[in-house]
């Protein structure tokens, strides 16, 4: 008799403890404040890169599992590492030379900079091009008049258009810790919205 009722103490116990483990599983989604906390030290504290500069999809896997520990497990994930550059990467490759990193971080300012070299790599010797440039003492320059004045941008365009699936891609392309940064909010407000709809369809039913 003593151990049918242990068995059913235990059984009860057991239960309890499920529900308390679905409970905190249920109730574990993130507040905004945290995910901004746990992004925002994760991108500083990425080693050897600076604000502006060229961020991959290799800089980031940490950043994943560092949300998924805290409650939030990015659903397009997938779609967020495709929208960015791998380390193996060709311009990365060039922008991570010594020399490349100056050059980077001269034109990171310009609006489009990155997405200008990212296009401009794809024209006929647009490789031999573009390490011409990264090269060349004052290269910089040329990415500014391409990106801030009139002719530049028309120029651009004529680029653009004869590469549309290139350059399509490349308007989708996340290159900085901002543009990581603003993904990813983008991407908790949307789960979380998707949270709180099925949660109020739940108490309507």
């Amino acid at each position: 008799m003593r151990y049918v009722s242990l068995s059913v103490l235990c059984l009860f116990l057991a239960l309890g403890t499920t529900r308390l483990v679905s409970a905190q599983v249920s109730d574990a989604f993130p507040d905004a404040r945290q995910v901004d906390a746990v992004i925002a030290k994760y991108l500083n504290d990425l080693p050897k890169r600076q604000e502006t500069d060229l961020i991959t999809s290799d800089d980031i896997q940490g950043l994943f599992k560092e949300l998924e520990h805290i409650g939030w497990n990015v659903s397009d994930q997938r779609e967020i590492n495709q929208r960015l550059l791998k380390d193996s990467d060709w311009m990365v490759k060039q922008l991570r030379t010594k020399q490349g990193t100056k050059f980077m971080r001269k034109i990171a300012d310009f609006p489009g900079g990155y997405a200008q070299l990212d296009l401009m790599r794809e024209s006929k010797q647009g490789q031999k091009e573009v390490a011409g440039i990264i090269t060349t003492p004052g290269g910089e320059e040329l990415i500014e008049f391409l990106t801030t004045s009139k002719v530049g941008h028309n120029t651009s365009k004529q680029l653009a258009a004869e590469h549309p699936k290139k350059s399509k891609r490349v308007a989708e392309r996340l290159y900085t810790k901002a543009d990581i940064a603003k993904q990813l909010n983008m991407s908790y407000a949307a789960e979380a919205n998707r949270r709180a709809e099925a949660a109020a369809a739940l108490n309507q039913n």
